[in-house]
């Protein structure tokens, strides 16, 4: 977490994107009543190159500011301990691993 400016902080996460996919199962299932933003596409073939890689990311930074915004988590409850564990990696993967368990 960095200083950006008076008003925002800007955040270095470093996920996978099979993290974003599972954060996104789980608003689903655990807030239907959120209008969950719109998960950027996983591509079949593996491409790795700079000029997608750079705007999947950009992508999923849009992703994380819409679910980040301070009205949706005076609205939806739970959402915002949500995506502070998704933010901490270590609580997220204890997090994530639990979830999954329910699941089965």
């Amino acid at each position: 977490k960095e200083p950006y400016s008076e008003e925002e902080e800007v955040w270095d996460v470093y996920r996978r994107y099979s993290d974003f996919h599972d954060l996104h199962m789980i608003l689903t299932e655990k807030f239907p009543e959120l209008s969950t933003p719109h998960l950027p596409g996983k591509t079949v073939l593996k491409n790795t190159s700079q000029v997608f890689l750079e705007k999947r990311r950009k992508d999923l930074d849009k992703y994380l500011k819409i679910l980040m915004k301070p009205e949706l988590f005076q609205t939806v409850s739970g959402l915002e301990e949500l995506m502070n564990q998704f933010l901490h990696t270590g609580i997220w993967e204890k997090h994530k691993s639990e979830f999954s368990r329910k699941m089965e």
